[in-house]
């Protein structure tokens, strides 16, 4: 793991606004109809844009589960990204306790 965590990596901030502009789609779907954000709780989403980014990060690959859906060259398929998505963030539960 220790070559993930070299500076270049973590310098790389186009990674993170690629995340940050799929969360951002997804909160202005948000919008009523005089153009205000409604209100509610963001946390799920704000967990989904962590776990893209840290897949990317790590793996070299995003499961981009804020897009819902798979990239055409992807390694795993879209069930197999819901699958690991499903075990990460029971396991970010679980540490959290």
């Amino acid at each position: 793991m220790r070559p993930q965590f070299n500076r270049d990596q973590i310098a790389d901030l186009d990674l993170f606004e690629k995340h940050l502009q799929s969360l951002f789609k997804i909160l202005d779907r948000q919008v009523d109809s005089q153009g205000w954000t409604q209100s509610g709780d963001i946390q799920h989403f704000v967990e989904l844009f962590t776990i893209d980014t840290a897949t990317e990060f790590l793996f070299g690959e995003s499961v981009n589960s804020l897009e819902g859906k798979t990239e055409p060259n992807s390694l795993a398929t879209k069930k197999e990204m819901k699958i690991f998505v499903d075990a990460f963030v029971a396991a970010e539960k679980v540490t959290a306790e």
